[in-house]
């Protein structure tokens, strides 16, 4: 069906690797994300991408947990990735939590992007978290990287879509590159 719609890629919303904080955002999963390497893989059969999409710095996280990222990325072999910051937006519940315990930054709107920390973290300080995403995100939006999933699609799928294949997953993680260099400007 996705093939039928034109579809080149899901965005999928694994939103975190730890059971505690999947279970606590609830949903179909309850914590459980043992089947996702078999979704990409059904997906991929479709012939269509999968861009795994991350959240980082959930109550439960830890700065061991970006190393636990950082290997469900390479195991997982998505097509492209987006890591972004929890960021406490104003009228959502997170926002409520962190206030109510006094965790929240006095920071100015311009950082409310997805990608600066805003809050105090449970389990790490400000700058543990900061420096952990970085490194996350050095890893992961490497040129190397960026290539070899780019490259991937060149056996990952028939000749004839390997080329959009290639640009798209190449353009989506540049993308993504981008958006952490301005973080960083």
């Amino acid at each position: 069906m996705s093939r039928a719609a034109h579809l080149d890629k899901h965005f999928i919303g694994f939103e975190s690797v730890n059971p505690d904080n999947r279970r606590e955002l609830g949903g179909k999963s309850k914590g459980m994300a043992t089947g996702a390497g078999e979704a990409i893989r059904l997906i991929r059969e479709t012939g269509v991408g999968v861009v795994g999409l991350f959240v980082m710095g959930f109550d439960h996280d830890t700065p061991e947990t970006f190393q636990t990222m950082w290997d469900f990325i390479r195991s997982s072999e998505l097509d492209s990735i987006s890591i972004t910051v929890l960021t406490p937006f104003p009228g959502t519940p997170f926002r409520e939590v962190v206030e109510s315990e006094g965790r929240l930054l006095d920071m100015p709107w311009k950082y409310y992007d997805t990608a600066h920390v805003t809050y105090v973290p449970k389990n790490f300080t400000v700058e543990e978290m900061r420096s952990s995403y970085d490194w996350l995100c050095r890893k992961t939006y490497s040129p190397a990287q960026i290539a070899q999933r780019g490259l991937r699609s060149l056996w990952r799928y028939p000749l004839s879509q390997a080329g959009k294949k290639l640009f798209g997953s190449f353009s989506t993680d540049y993308g993504y590159r981008r958006t952490y260099a301005y973080r960083n400007a």
